[in-house]
């Protein structure tokens, strides 16, 4: 009777188990693992599935058993992360991950110390407006129409040479083109395009040197003779440059006059933000031998009549023969033998087909004023 009873039992039990591990096999296919990433689109792989998610994703597959679950996540351009998670196989685990950025580095080396090193991201014919070069400017707008170029370039990355003329760039790797603009006041520009570091990986570049002129050799001449030089800056620093070198190089004070020794020759005089190294101004001065200029007109306070009035371009005085002006000075215009408006200078420029005797660009205030309004030199 034993015998019947335990057989029984034993038959009563086989259905019950076939019946559990039937229910394992349907509830296999909920949802084990809620994965979350920033940014999207990450691939996700649990081990020993053969299978692959995209997050944002809930993981779910018959192969995964409830228990401690390895899971890796990796996406392009970023760090491949593996975390464990444990799943009691009904409610599901959860997965939130902020992906990090994979890095490059690029060393310049051989720039000038201050200048400006960037690396934009968009056509190379654009870069021109980026430069700190008057002439490549302007060729850069030359070459450019109404709108086009600046808006289709935008900087990934911008630091300042140091005294060594090194600088260095840390910037995430993308599809975008990049290219490396090295930029110097007085200097010619250094490009390269289709810049691209290796991931976790340093790009090392060297500007050149500048090519030295060659010298042929002359027979010995008497020294040039200096000439005194009286600059009144508006602060920062202030530099002169003749033939090509750089002759003085001294900081200013606000309205101070700096009295400079340089040679009787054509002359630059710059005007430079302490902070940038970026010129904010500048006039070329020639001695009154080779400037042959003509004698200034009776009204010694007369300097010019406005020219140009224009929201994008600014403000000029076209100057008459023999006058001088420098920044900082204040213009005074007048219509109809009245004062209109007074203005300060904030850059001349040399002479050329249209201002023959150069022009004096002013500050905003003189927009109040009308081409043909006679310019004259403020009384102090």
């Amino acid at each position: 009777m034993r015998k019947i009873l335990a057989l029984l039992c034993a038959a009563a039990l086989v259905p019950a188990c076939r019946t559990t591990g039937s229910r394992v096999r349907e509830t296999s296919e909920v949802v084990a693992l809620v994965v979350r990433t920033e940014p999207a689109g990450a691939k996700v792989r649990v081990e020993k599935v053969d299978r692959e998610w995209t997050a944002p994703c809930d993981v779910a597959d018959p192969a995964i058993r409830r228990g401690r679950l390895d899971v890796t996540v990796s996406l392009e351009g970023h760090e491949t992360v593996t975390r464990r998670v444990s799943w009691d196989g009904e409610v599901p685990a959860r997965l939130e991950l902020r992906l990090v950025p994979k890095t490059g580095t690029i060393v310049v080396q051989g720039a000038a110390p201050g200048a400006r090193v960037l690396l934009l991201r968009g056509p190379a014919g654009a870069i021109g407006f980026w430069s700190e070069n008057e002439e490549t400017v302007k060729a850069a707008v030359a070459a450019k129409k109404e709108g086009e170029g600046r808006e289709s370039m935008t900087v990934a990355h911008r630091v300042t040479a140091d005294a060594a003329g090194t600088a260095r760039l840390t910037y995430v790797p993308s599809t975008g083109t990049l290219h490396l603009l090295v930029t110097h006041p007085g200097g010619a520009d250094f490009v390269k395009t289709d810049v691209k570091a290796e991931v976790k990986g340093t790009l090392t570049i060297t500007v050149p040197a500048a090519p030295k002129p060659a010298v042929e050799a002359a027979p010995a001449v008497a020294a040039a003779p200096l000439a005194k030089l009286t600059v009144k800056a508006a602060g920062d620093r202030v530099r002169v440059t003749a033939g090509g070198k750089v002759v003085a190089d001294v900081p200013t004070h606000p309205d101070e006059s700096v009295k400079l020794t340089v040679p009787r020759e054509k002359v630059l005089v710059e005007f430079l933000d302490a902070k940038t190294g970026a010129v904010t101004g500048s006039v070329e001065l020639v001695p009154e031998a080779e400037a042959a200029v003509a004698p200034a007109p009776g009204d010694p306070e007369r300097i010019g009549k406005l020219q140009l009035v224009h929201p994008r371009f600014g403000i000029f005085v076209k100057l008459e023969p023999g006058q001088e002006i420098a920044i900082g000075d204040v213009v005074t215009l007048h219509r109809e033998g009245r004062e209109v408006v007074r203005a300060k200078v904030v850059r001349v420029c040399a002479g050329d087909a249209g201002y023959p005797a150069g022009a004096a660009m002013l500050s905003a205030e003189a927009a109040a004023g009308r081409k043909g309004d006679e310019a004259r030199r403020a009384k102090p």
